[in-house]
């Protein structure tokens, strides 16, 4: 009996070890959290068969992992870039499947998800996945993060050490893109306010040359479609202005 017990016990940690050795080494595909909920392919022998996969999902925010849960590999300048996309997909999920259409809720959807109102437009919606992003800095719950205004969507990308970027070359996925100018506004806002840009949203990566994935709540049907959109970064009358990239230090 003692020596049947010796056995099986052998057998098992022999399974076991079996398991273990067979995922070292391996690559997965998984949310920029590490959710083990969350993983969306199986494991991959190398990084590079790995990163050719991530390809076709980098602009929904996935990015691979080792067989340690350490980030092995992420497609853009930083990692937070993917954590925005991917906080970017679900705040667009979710309000195309609870029933947002377009407007300036009086509280930022971060601290009441909308509910009385279900309402959200392109500065909110940024707002609302940049915060669930990790980036609650100057935060301030009664300013709405609007566009324009001292407690605007720009200052607190900046408090949050977000970096400027001026050449739309050098845009990525992940980055808050601003665009068009606000003259049409006139005469609600006077003086810088009506040079300053009238839209913006979270670009998501280019996809081919001059074309882009986006997730953008700049109108009712916008919001009500599966994103993220795939067009051009800019239009005529809605030219880049300028971009903010969120730091490689995550919040």
């Amino acid at each position: 009996m003692k020596k049947r017990i010796i056995t099986l016990f052998i057998v098992i940690v022999l399974f076991l070890s079996c398991t273990a050795c067979s995922s070292t080494g391996k690559y997965f595909i998984r949310s920029p959290y590490n959710e083990g909920s969350t993983q969306l392919y199986g494991a991959f022998d190398t990084i590079d068969a790995a990163k050719i996969c991530l390809e076709e999902v980098k602009q929904l925010g996935y990015v691979v992992f080792d067989s340690k849960g350490q980030v092995a590999y992420h497609p853009f300048d930083t990692l937070a870039q993917s954590r925005i996309l991917w906080q970017a997909k679900a705040v667009a999920d979710y309000a195309r499947t609870t029933g947002y259409t377009y407007g300036n809720a009086t509280v930022n959807p971060p601290y009441d998800l909308g509910r009385t109102q279900k309402l959200v437009s392109c500065d909110r919606f940024v707002a609302w996945a940049i915060f669930y992003s990790g980036y609650t800095k100057e935060h301030y719950e009664e300013s709405r993060l609007g566009l324009y205004g001292e407690k605007n969507l720009e200052n607190y990308l900046i408090a949050n050490n977000f970096t400027r970027i001026d050449n739309v070359e050098e845009v990525q996925g992940g980055d808050v893109i601003f665009v068009g100018d606000s003259h049409e506004h006139y005469p609600n806002l006077k003086g810088f306010w009506m040079e300053y840009p009238d839209h913006v949203f979270i670009c998501a990566g280019e996809v081919d040359f001059g074309s882009f994935y986006r997730y953008d709540a700049g109108s009712t049907r916008r919001i009500t479609s599966v994103q993220p959109s795939k067009e051009p970064l800019e239009y005529p009358g809605k030219e880049f202005r300028f971009a903010y990239r969120a730091p490689a230090e995550l919040p």
